[in-house]
């Protein structure tokens, strides 16, 4: 169904708006500097301002790496890029920083996958390929901890045998 709503540029709005989850479209196109990670935000949907207490229009083009509680970044970026290397959608958990608050973050349940959108050319243009990330807040049980998060975390890698 939400392959459905990603076909173009309106139907994800719309989907979007509609949701509680924050929707990240992250693009690699910008410019890498200094071995920077390229990830940049091209969209953030306005549950943001809830989840992260910031508006999408503060957030636009900035590095998705900075969302991103220090420990977890390598963790978020090296699923991305396996993401984006097998076409093969990802969940995760992570935290994302609580702009209005230093030092605070908030636990979230990461669904990463690849789209292709058509270029606002329109349907018959170029497809744009881009990173959706999709952040639920996750509402931890009481006996839930960051350590079980991470148990579940290295339970979602693949393992060679």
């Amino acid at each position: 169904m939400l392959a459905h709503f990603t076909q173009s540029h309106e139907a994800l709005g719309r989907l979007a708006q509609e949701r509680d989850d924050v929707l990240v479209l992250l693009d690699r196109d910008r410019t890498v500097a200094n071995g920077v990670d390229p990830l940049s935000i091209t969209y953030i949907s306005p549950s943001c301002m809830r989840v992260v207490r910031c508006t999408p229009a503060s957030l636009f083009g900035k590095r998705f790496a900075s969302l991103i509680h220090p420990d977890d970044v390598g963790f978020v970026l090296s699923s991305i890029v396996a993401v984006e290397s097998s076409l093969t959608p990802r969940s995760i958990y992570c935290r994302l920083t609580r702009m209005d608050r230093v030092g605070e973050y908030v636990l979230v349940d990461a669904a990463i996958r690849v789209i292709d959108l058509a270029a606002s050319t329109g349907a018959n243009g170029p497809v744009k390929q881009y990173v959706m990330v999709a952040a639920r807040v996750y509402a931890p049980t009481p006996i839930d901890t960051i350590h079980t998060l991470r148990i579940q975390n290295l339970q979602f890698e693949p393992h060679s045998l």
